[in-house]
């Protein structure tokens, strides 16, 4: 992973549902994730630490997400459809 600090390598992740599965938030990290503070998502690094979280929200959830690229944006590719609306294509959002 590209931060604004350098070069991070994300050895651990981690991930929890909320809502029966209706929403996702995924981690990963640098460092070894505490399981104890996945399930409440507020997942925090050491001072040295780089943390990536990537929150998703779904229903009837059939389709993927591609994690493309973090580099200034984080940008992911999405594949999805259900019985009222389908999304395809790139999302790309500034990272601050």
């Amino acid at each position: 992973m590209t931060t604004p600090g350098g070069e991070a390598t994300l050895t651990s992740a981690a991930a929890v549902d909320v809502g029966a599965g209706a929403a996702y938030t995924a981690f990963t990290a640098d460092f070894d994730i505490d399981p104890a503070q996945v399930p409440s998502g507020a997942v925090t690094p050491p001072d040295d630490g780089t943390l990536a979280t990537i929150s998703l929200t779904t229903f009837n959830p059939e389709g993927t997400v591609t994690v493309t690229g973090l580099d200034g944006a984080l940008c992911a590719d999405v594949d999805y459809a259900d019985d009222e609306k389908a999304v395809t294509g790139t999302i790309a959002a500034d990272l601050p």
